[in-house]
């Protein structure tokens, strides 16, 4: 009895350049990854890094209200009529009373970085203290009957963030 070969299926047809493209890109994978991996297990410095927390800021939901009713979050904002700027709208006499008592050199335009506008903030913030928020966003705002109306805002965003 005899049997006949069974019938060969034809395989996918590979040509020889896409072979040596398939293979060197393996082998690259293959010595990023060995080259990077013993970097990721033990480290090739001889210290250790310790990261410094970024500690509790009681002014922050002020800060993050205020910054949404003035400028809804924008710290590129500019009010020429007021000649305020950055995310809190910083007037050049507050940024000259924070460079007399701080003995800093901040120009208007340094307002429009969140960190220097930050600091000028908490400066003036922390005068007053972190637990009332409604004199400190008073103060912000400036004087007079206003206040009343900036406050109610600043405390409906406060809300919103930090629901009763």
């Amino acid at each position: 009895m005899v049997r006949e070969a069974p019938e060969k299926k034809p395989v996918a047809v590979v040509r020889p350049g896409i072979i040596s493209a398939i293979v060197l890109k393996s082998l690259f994978v293959l010595v990023l990854l060995f080259s990077t991996a013993g970097e990721s297990v033990a480290p090739s410095r001889n210290y250790l890094v310790i990261h410094k927390p970024g500690g509790i800021n009681p002014f922050e939901p002020l800060m993050h209200a205020i910054g949404m009713v003035e400028t809804m979050g924008n710290t590129m904002a500019f009010n020429e009529y007021e000649g305020a700027a950055g995310i809190f709208q910083i007037r050049q006499v507050r940024i000259d009373e924070y460079n007399r008592q701080t003995n800093s050199c901040f120009r208007l335009s340094d307002m429009f970085d969140y960190e220097n506008s930050r600091k000028v903030f908490l400066h003036f913030a922390s005068k007053i203290g972190p637990y009332n928020f409604e004199k400190i966003a008073k103060s912000w705002n400036g004087s007079g009957p206003m206040t009343e109306f900036y406050w109610r805002r600043i405390r409906s965003q406060l809300q919103k963030i930090q629901p009763a």
